[in-house]
């Protein structure tokens, strides 16, 4: 009986993620064709062939679905970064971060990325919330290398690491807002990569 009661609980447990999976894949797909505010509860369901139900029983309200979406989104970049890193590790750690933002940016190449991320999940989840979420994600790791590279007497900088963390992913998300609102994506792309390569060299120690 109680075997029973387990496999009942592991279907339902199965059933339940294939739910919230259902209603995340949707979500991200009306959300970058139509924004955050196009883009309707009623439609998320229906699309995914869910009740309205199922949506609040995963979610809070329309911005907790949409910050779910967001947090997947950072989740789906973090193993290309860590391929990228592998990739270029036998050309050294600065190889490794400039080839870490390299593929940052490639990302932002993405429209439904450049409107989730960029455009509207400061927005809609809020300013300081998206920054929290960031630092975890993203910065975090930028953190992690600066720090690397500065114990291992290759940053020719003094200041704080997370300071210039900080302006450097700064200096990224504008780079993206830039490639993103560009006329010509993909010239932009190359321009700015180019220019904070150019910037990360003069970061290096002497």
């Amino acid at each position: 009986m109680v075997q029973g009661a387990v496999v009942v609980r592991g279907r339902k447990a199965e059933q339940s993620e294939a739910t919230r999976t259902a209603l995340l894949r949707v979500a991200r797909e009306l959300f970058a064709r139509h924004g955050y505010a196009g883009a309707a509860t009623e439609d998320i369901v229906q699309a995914a062939g869910v009740t309205r139900g199922a949506l609040y029983y995963h979610f809070r309200d329309k911005s907790d679905l949409f910050e779910a979406v967001y947090r997947s989104l950072q989740d789906e970049l973090g193993p290309m970064l860590s391929d990228a890193f592998q990739d270029a590790a036998d050309r050294g750690r600065w190889a490794q971060l400039k080839d870490g933002i390299a593929t940052y940016l490639d990302y932002f190449m993405d429209p439904a990325v450049q409107r989730i991320m960029l455009i509207d999940a400061p927005v809609v989840i809020g300013w300081q919330r998206w920054r929290e979420i960031e630092s975890e994600f993203t910065l975090g790791r930028l953190d992690g290398a600066l720090t690397f590279l500065r114990d291992e007497g290759e940053l020719g900088v003094a200041q704080p690491i997370d300071v210039v963390a900080h302006l450097l992913m700064g200096l990224i998300n504008e780079a993206s807002l830039v490639i993103s609102g560009a006329d010509d994506p993909a010239t932009a792309r190359s321009q700015a990569g180019e220019l904070i390569d150019h910037m990360l060299d003069g970061l290096q120690a002497r």
